[in-house]
């Protein structure tokens, strides 16, 4: 359990601060209109995500006994990990795009995030596969992932927020690179040990 909770807090945390279109909308916004509206773009997973994760977990458990779906999810979910971690790796700098007086930050990101592709990537071949191989309940497994989760994700976009609004931290500060390099690195670990399991589940159903 304990190893469960870390994982999920870790690919919160990953995921937070992982460079991305809400990741760049929480700088943006920041930079241009203050905290508070980092803040709110921040926050936008909450609004956006549940049905996401409803529509993926009611998928999937009607198959979750069906090992060799398990060990397929589990290979692509180490395939899109390595791929995350290199792009994390190999990031830009964010760069920023001129728009309108108005900062309309909820609508913004709610938006960013419901046309990212890597949020349904991450909860059909991360989330759920870690959701379904835990024993009890599917409703018990699926609040023990998201509350660290959603913790370490919206609790690191919004101190990003509040740390550029207090002190002006910029994203070509070395810092940020060096973070983005220890991330990619555990996103590399994570994707290791997918192809680990997804192996074994199939090397089983061969055997």
């Amino acid at each position: 359990m304990i190893s469960f909770l870390f994982s999920s807090a870790l690919l919160g945390l990953m995921a937070g601060i992982s460079p991305g279109p809400l990741l760049t909308l929480v700088v943006t916004q920041t930079v241009r209109f203050g905290p508070k509206e980092g803040v709110r773009v921040a926050c936008c997973p909450l609004l956006t995500d549940l049905p996401v994760i409803g529509a993926v977990l009611f998928f999937v458990s009607r198959l979750s006994e069906t090992a060799p779906l398990m060990g397929l999810l589990s290979l692509i979910g180490a395939v899109y990990l390595g791929y995350l971690a290199f792009e994390t790796w190999y990031s830009p700098t964010p760069k920023f795009s001129e728009e309108g007086p108005e900062p309309r930050s909820l609508i913004k990101g709610v938006t960013a995030n419901l046309l990212n592709p890597h949020v349904y990537l991450f909860w059909l071949s991360v989330g759920v596969p870690l959701i379904v191989d835990r024993s009890g309940g599917l409703l018990v497994n699926t609040l023990l992932f998201a509350i660290p989760f959603y913790l370490l994700l919206i609790g690191s976009k919004v101190s990003l927020a509040l740390l550029l609004g207090r002190y002006g931290f910029s994203a070509e500060s070395p810092w940020y690179g060096i973070t983005l390099k220890i991330m990619a690195t555990t996103l590399t670990c994570f994707a290791l040990f997918f192809l680990r399991d997804g192996m074994a589940m199939l090397a089983t159903i061969a055997g």
